[in-house]
């Protein structure tokens, strides 16, 4: 990947894969390279009111783009009924972007009254504690497994459900803390009908 402002970056992938029979086994390894985005560098953002308070979230055009190394290793097994597959991955990440919560002081009060005068007053403080600033972490690790099952109830019919666990961690100055906005558990089912008849098809879906 070749980026004007943050030069060229190696993001191999390779994977392996056996699939004896009915199964298939995959191991995979990739190097990851994500430069920063529009809003984590050139963000000024004020809402009056998210979640019964205001926010206020800067960019900053000083960070460092994210570098990561990423492996899975998954397992699958299909008949002509039934499909499973189960994956575990891990994914370490060094500059990790996060959006930092900084403690509101009076120097802060200052510059925030500086950088908003239309929008924020003395009265406002009152409900803010922090704001946000984009900025790099040591590192973070994001880790979990994923769940996949389906079935052919009948030929017509089918039934899909899948679990995610996720965990992610960011580490700054010396600190390991959960990743902001980040699910640890999120789980989907689903049922399609799909059936022709002739020039008319119908395709029905209830998801949950």
């Amino acid at each position: 990947d070749k980026h004007e402002t943050f030069g060229n970056n190696l993001t191999p992938k390779i994977a392996l894969s056996y699939a004896p029979r009915n199964f298939n086994f995959r191991i995979s390894y990739a190097r990851g390279f994500r430069a920063p985005g529009l809003d984590e560098l050139y963000y000024h953002y004020y809402n009056a009111s998210m979640g019964g308070r205001p926010v206020v979230t800067f960019g900053n055009k000083n960070l460092n783009p994210e570098r990561s190394h990423y492996f899975s290793l998954s397992m699958s097994y299909t008949n002509d009924k039934v499909s499973v597959t189960a994956m575990a991955f891990l994914n370490f990440i060094n500059d990790m972007i996060v959006n930092n919560n900084i403690p509101i002081d009076n120097n802060a009060k200052t510059m925030l009254i500086k950088e908003f005068p239309d929008e924020i007053t003395e009265a406002t403080f009152n409900k803010m504690t922090t704001y946000g600033q984009y900025a790099n972490s040591d590192k973070g690790i994001i880790r979990g497994i994923n769940l996949n099952a389906s079935y052919a109830v009948l030929t017509d019919l089918d039934f899909t459900a899948n679990y995610a666990y996720t965990y992610a961690r960011t580490r700054s100055a010396g600190i390991w803390e959960t990743l902001d906005r980040s699910v640890k558990n999120s789980a989907t089912v689903a049922v399609n009908y799909h059936h022709t008849w002739g020039r008319y098809t119908l395709n029905a879906n209830i998801n949950g």
